[in-house]
């Protein structure tokens, strides 16, 4: 798994439970200050890529489950990895027919490499892929609401709702890092 201490005062803003909800979830007031205080130009000063800096910022409000403000800031995003964001809040919100559209929009992300690495050396997952071996967001998003409208398990994959939830924080945890890693490029 990605090491989220290399990401400094913001790693307190990632899960350290490693589970994203696939709904809209409880926000977590506790961080909703520090949230606040973000911004792009705050956090990377130096930054030549303000996209990928307001996209991390996105991202933390996802991983605080605050929709709202990370929708927001990824609507105002129009670069391939803010329509991936987009996607990920529209899931998130149940509005899947929406979340697809984004998710197609943004097309194929290079974070999406490291997010397939990730899923699967951390869980051995090949049920979220394509044909390709890639891991597929709109795919996803099919599994999402199958779990989410209480389907059967055979609708879902056979996953259960933590393994989609590890899921869904490895995807948005690849996000975060590839644009952190961008971002964070003098």
């Amino acid at each position: 798994m990605l090491d989220v201490k290399k990401y400094g005062r913001l790693a307190e803003l990632i899960p350290d439970q490693g589970l994203v909800a696939l709904d809209a979830g409880t926000p977590v007031d506790a961080n909703y200050a520090k949230l606040a205080k973000c911004s792009a130009g705050e956090l990377f000063p130096e930054t030549k890529n303000l996209v990928c800096a307001e996209c991390c910022v996105s991202a933390l409000w996802l991983f605080n489950n605050y929709l709202d403000e990370s929708h927001t800031i990824s609507q105002s995003i129009h670069e391939p990895i803010g329509s991936y964001l987009h996607g990920i809040m529209h899931r998130r919100e149940g509005d899947f027919s929406n979340a697809k559209y984004w998710f197609n929009r943004a097309g194929d992300i290079d974070a999406v490499a490291l997010m397939t690495d990730l899923m699967w050396t951390e869980i051995g997952l090949s049920d979220v892929f394509s044909d390709e071996k890639r891991f597929s967001p709109v795919k996803f998003v099919d599994v999402v609401k199958a779990q989410t409208l209480n389907s059967s398990t055979s609708s879902n994959n056979g996953l259960s709702e933590l393994k989609l939830e590890k899921i869904a924080f490895l995807e948005l945890l690849s996000v975060f890092d590839w644009c952190f890693v961008t971002a964070s490029d003098p």
